[in-house]
């Protein structure tokens, strides 16, 4: 994983972190299941990083 993949991995991160934070405006199942998704995109985002 070369230092451009990671750091995008590393914003990603943060990002989702603060969003689950921010309970506020969804109740938390709801919010669970958006980041799972999340998560599946951005897996499927970086393995199509990986192939090119």
């Amino acid at each position: 994983m070369d230092f451009k993949t990671f750091t995008n991995s590393l914003i990603q991160y943060f990002f989702s972190i603060l969003w689950v934070l921010d309970l506020n405006e969804l109740d938390f199942e709801n919010r669970l299941t958006d980041l799972n998704e999340l998560n599946f995109q951005s897996l499927r985002h970086q393995n199509w990083i990986l192939k090119r």
